[in-house]
């Protein structure tokens, strides 16, 4: 989102940093969720990952939190300068929630975590069409 933005104007102007960093966050959970199916093996092979770290439950906490912080993030938007409109980017919270609940009930069942996988991906494309609609809209 940055680095295109820079590309075609040369700057990047800290509303656009800003715009990106839920965009990020959001990523890096889907990373994260990404995982939790590995953890055995992962632990087995010496793989010292955040979810090995931190153990399972622990890391479904992180996970929510993530939530928790590109949220925030989103409604305060409009204090740096972006139209409120941007707020339809809190649509991304209709995949996220259900799939940091579905983690947080079975940090271990990856039956549960897979479905849980691909909604956090759709949070993640769900904030960007919702934040972008919120642009041309709110101008």
């Amino acid at each position: 989102c940055a680095g295109t933005y820079l590309v075609q104007r040369g700057t990047i102007p800290i509303t656009v940093v800003l715009l990106s960093l839920p965009l990020g966050i959001l990523i890096a959970a889907f990373l994260w969720i990404n995982e939790f199916p590995d953890y055995s093996a992962d632990a087995l092979s010496g793989k010292r990952t955040l979810v090995v770290r931190l153990g399972r439950p622990r890391a479904a906490k992180g996970f929510a939190w993530l939530g928790v912080a590109a949220a925030l993030l989103v409604v305060c938007l409009p204090a740096a300068g972006l139209p409120m409109s941007v707020w339809l980017g809190g649509i991304a919270a209709l995949r996220y929630i259900p799939a940091a609940r579905a983690l947080l009930a079975s940090p271990e069942d990856t039956a549960r975590i897979v479905p849980a996988q691909a909604m956090t991906l759709q949070a993640f494309l769900l904030y960007a069409a919702g934040a972008s609609v919120g642009l041309l809209i709110g101008g």
